[in-house]
């Protein structure tokens, strides 16, 4: 089995979840498993939402439902540990798009990624790098790891997995194409 360290971009899943379905991520790893890798090291890297964040987006919501969605998020960070997950989490921000003329969340992990990435390629021996997300910020850093002689594996939606990640990735897994085996249900 071929050693890897997987990294899921949550964020950029949940923003683009097109098919409105979610994903069960121990079957996602299992999925890899089934694949002939074995994941050394798996991060998971999703904001956490504000007060801000929750209230725009729940106007009538109270104070107990916002405490309430906080800690449900925290209980499942907890479990995602329990399977042996890395957890990064940051505050979701306030973002004014100006061409919407509105404000928009975000919370984008791109340098905690590649920091991660850095520092596993050098501390570790990893032969595979599986990428859970289709942003096309981290092409470079795919680009790196090939560099480095790494096997780069991107898992993204087909809708929106960036065409020059695609092209620059040993190999694409789309999301859509193995729903069946890591849907959560």
């Amino acid at each position: 089995m071929e050693k890897a360290a997987v990294f899921i971009d949550a964020g950029h899943y949940h923003y683009h979840l097109f098919e409105k379905w979610k994903i069960n991520y121990k079957k996602l790893i299992n999925y890899f498993e089934y694949r002939g890798f074995n994941p050394k090291f798996t991060f998971y890297y999703e904001g956490m939402i504000t007060k801000l964040s929750y209230f725009s987006r729940n106007s009538e919501a109270s104070f107990n439902d916002f405490k309430n969605a906080k800690m449900a998020k925290k209980n499942y960070f907890k479990i995602l540990r329990s399977f042996g997950f890395t957890i990064r989490s940051k505050p979701v921000h306030r973002i004014y798009d100006h061409r919407a003329e509105t404000y928009k969340f975000k919370c984008n992990f791109d340098v905690e990624i590649t920091i991660d990435i850095v520092d596993t390629i050098f501390t570790k021996e990893i032969d595979t790098f599986i990428i859970c997300s289709g942003d096309g910020d981290l092409t470079k850093l795919a680009k790196y790891l090939k560099g480095k002689g790494r096997k780069v594996i991107i898992v993204g939606f087909k809708k929106n997995t960036n065409q020059t990640l695609i092209d620059t990735a040993h190999e694409i897994i789309f999301l859509e194409a193995i729903k069946h085996r890591i849907e959560f249900v």
